[in-house]
């Protein structure tokens, strides 16, 4: 087989082999996968007695951790790098013998990276798409068998993964209020809790660009199946927004010696989810012909019918009443009997939307290039060839609707070169 000079700087790329001969050219790697780890961990608490009738509580955590690992092989290495902290402040006030009312606030954040980066010197031109500054992945599809390697031969993959690099922080504020009182053999407690939520995230699939490759000599040869870019329009940052209100009351009733009643009821609803900037789109109702954007600024094509709107329909949370019942019941001395039930809600998280609406309609997608019409070009397409704008007329755009999840319809946009 005649090997390509395209190939030569990707085989390079591959460590020496240290096992077996496998025969057709293939021989086994074997290698220790460091993979070393660090953490910290800072916890603290203040409490300080303000006066006979307040008292203030402080607590702070933090945790930190990075790992890195190689990744396929040994030329490149992952890394992940964790960072959390917690604060809480409360305040109890005493209103009275039989009264008291505490009051809290609370930061959440989280930040998590994952980048890859090469142990050796990597150049420019191999690049999948030049302005991207970092070399995509080069995955093997098929068992190689045709030089004599036998049916557990296979090609290792080589570059970065698809879905990274990401970066991904998340803010969570909260206040909660709550009166306590006590009115005979009632116990009562009522409030409310607010949350506002940011999730932030930057993330394209397969940005940097993957090429495939169906056999050995068709990677010698440079004659790869199939590439799979992101287009140079695929919205990279993700930044959602929503806020969660609750309100609450509770009665903790003691009937007699031996029988506690517990009734409550609970009013949640979450704020309609929205992504700063509104690059979002969504097919919602499932009948819907046309995506529901949250702006048309941006909109890159004329392939996808798009209206104006929310990312439901409606909002799925203004009616969710939960009330709860429990029950305590002393049967002898040394024994209670106890059960209770409620109605409770899961709300679609954040991280849901994270992963299912970015990236699709017309602000993303990914461009698949087949290469059944001809030979494609390796280790880049030729200049014009990913769509900037409005896709390339000799593409098909093909819709694939997929099935509901937590109430969202997705649908992946592909184009496929014919």
């Amino acid at each position: 087989v005649t090997v390509s000079p395209a190939v030569i700087p990707f085989l390079n790329l591959y460590p020496a082999a240290n096992g077996p001969d496998l025969g057709g050219g293939l021989a086994q790697l074997n290698y220790a996968n460091s993979q070393p780890a660090n953490q910290n961990y800072v916890s603290g608490k203040f409490d300080q007695q303000l006066s006979v009738n307040d008292h203030l509580m402080i607590r702070y955590t933090y945790t930190g951790a990075n790992t890195s690992q190689a990744f396929s092989v040994p030329t490149f290495i992952s890394d992940n790098t964790s960072r959390n902290q917690y604060l809480t402040l409360q305040e109890t006030h005493t209103l009275s013998s039989y009264t008291i009312n505490s009051a809290s606030f609370g930061f959440n954040r989280s930040r998590s990276d994952l980048g890859y980066k090469a142990t050796v010197p990597i150049d420019n031109s191999m690049f999948f798409v030049p302005d991207r500054g970092i070399m995509g992945g080069i995955t093997f599809g098929a068992l190689i068998s045709q030089f004599g390697g036998g049916s557990n031969a296979q090609v290792s993959s080589i570059g970065t993964d698809g879905t990274g690099p990401i970066e991904s922080a998340s803010n969570i504020y909260q206040f909660e209020d709550m009166v306590t009182h006590i009115a005979g053999k009632h116990t009562l407690k009522f409030g409310g809790q607010f949350r506002r939520y940011q999730d932030n995230k930057q993330f394209v699939l397969d940005g940097a660009g993957n090429y495939t490759f169906n056999t050995l000599q068709n990677f010698l040869t440079a004659n790869p199946a199939n590439v799979v870019i992101c287009p140079s329009y695929c919205d990279q940052i993700h930044d959602w927004r929503t806020s969660w209100f609750g309100f609450y009351a509770n009665d903790n009733w003691r009937v007699n010696d031996k029988l506690t009643l517990t009734l409550g009821l609970r009013y949640e609803f979450n704020t309609m989810p929205t992504i700063v900037g509104g690059h979002y789109a969504n097919l919602d109702p499932i009948d819907s012909t046309s995506w529901r954007v949250g702006t048309t600024s941006g909109v890159v094509d004329n392939f996808y019918p798009y209206k104006q709107g929310s990312v439901f329909a409606k909002n799925p949370t203004l009616r969710q009443f939960e009330p709860r019942i429990g029950v305590a019941y002393q049967i002898i001395p040394n024994t209670v009997l106890r059960m209770g039930g409620g109605v409770f809600h899961n709300f679609i998280s954040l991280t849901d939307l994270q992963n299912q609406i970015p990236n699709e309609g017309p602000f993303g997608g990914l461009s698949v290039f087949i290469g059944s019409g001809g030979p494609l070009a390796f280790p880049q397409l030729p200049a014009g060839s990913v769509p900037v704008r409005e896709l390339p007329a000799d593409m098909l755009v093909r819709r694939e609707p997929l099935l509901p999840t937590n109430g969202i319809l997705r649908s992946r946009g592909q184009s496929r070169r014919i």
